[in-house]
């Protein structure tokens, strides 16, 4: 049987771990004008809190089947973008297991809902946002 299990760990902490894996990101929209906070007055909200948050990604993430097979686990750190809208958008993988894990957390974080946007001096603001999702096969 597979499980997924998922590490809710603020973001500010990771942020020292992050390393860049080149070539897997996605820009489902355009932030080039927008200035893009780490830390905001008040930081964005899941709809429902990050537990359901976490809820949804451990719903609707696919343990690719390559992955099961080979016996991969671990964890993918994943930032995006929440922007003053509440979409999710730049989506890139911090620190990867392989392609085919990699790219499983890109598809689900891309399929979010809107989030309650950042705030910054009682201003909407897009904010980077930083989780790790762990696959394990137990």
């Amino acid at each position: 049987m597979k499980n997924i299990f998922l590490i809710p760990i603020l973001f500010i902490s990771l942020l020292s771990f992050a390393q860049e894996v080149e070539g897997i990101s996605i820009d489902l929209k355009d932030n080039s004008e927008k200035e893009v906070y780490r830390m905001v007055n008040k930081m964005p909200e899941y709809p429902g809190g990050e537990i359901e948050m976490y809820k949804f990604i451990a719903a609707n993430l696919h343990y690719p089947q390559t992955a099961v097979i080979d016996n991969i686990e671990g964890v993918v750190y994943v930032e995006f973008v929440i922007t003053d809208e509440g979409e999710v958008s730049s989506i890139r993988i911090n620190r990867g297991l392989r392609k085919d894990l990699d790219e499983a957390v890109i598809e689900v974080i891309s399929k979010m809902p809107k989030w309650k946007p950042g705030m910054q001096d009682e201003k909407k603001v897009s904010v980077k946002y930083l989780i790790p999702v762990r696959f394990s096969l137990q």
